[in-house]
């Protein structure tokens, strides 16, 4: 017996229902990594070309999350790796560590002196938008 094209969801539909069984397949097969790297390049930096002291940069705004750092000018430029801790961390050549909130670390072989930073605001959360909505919330 064979299933009807109408009958069978395409990719976009699949996503959207959610089943659990095949959801790691789907994102598989869409190329999700890559579609979620063009995405997250697409968006305008949340502090574009800012100035980076002795390797450090503190952010205007504690980040909720930080998504992305490229350094624009230094030694070493483009899109750097991101750790996550505090001090006790010390970034490598191609890494910057963030503290969780306003703190941004390069490493002193890349000699950052400018940099990109993308970041969602901690003061602004993202509860109007539909990813701070409760799964199943209809309003």
């Amino acid at each position: 017996m064979t299933i009807a094209a109408a009958q069978t969801p395409d990719l976009r539909q699949a996503l959207n229902d959610g089943m659990p069984q095949s959801l790691a397949d789907n994102l598989r097969e869409i190329g999700f990594g890559d579609m979620l790297s063009l995405i997250l390049g697409s968006l305008t930096p949340t502090e574009a070309a800012a100035a980076v002291t002795s390797n450090a940069k503190t952010l205007a705004n504690p980040a909720g999350v930080l998504i992305d750092v490229v350094a624009t000018a230094g030694t070493t430029t483009g899109r750097k790796k991101l750790l996550i801790g505090g001090a006790t961390i010390t970034p490598a050549a191609g890494q910057c560590v963030w503290d969780g909130a306003s703190s941004v670390r390069f490493a002193a072989a890349d000699a950052v002196t400018a940099a990109n930073f993308l970041y969602t605001n901690q003061n602004s959360p993202l509860e109007p938008s539909l990813l701070g909505r409760l799964p199943g919330q209809r309003d």
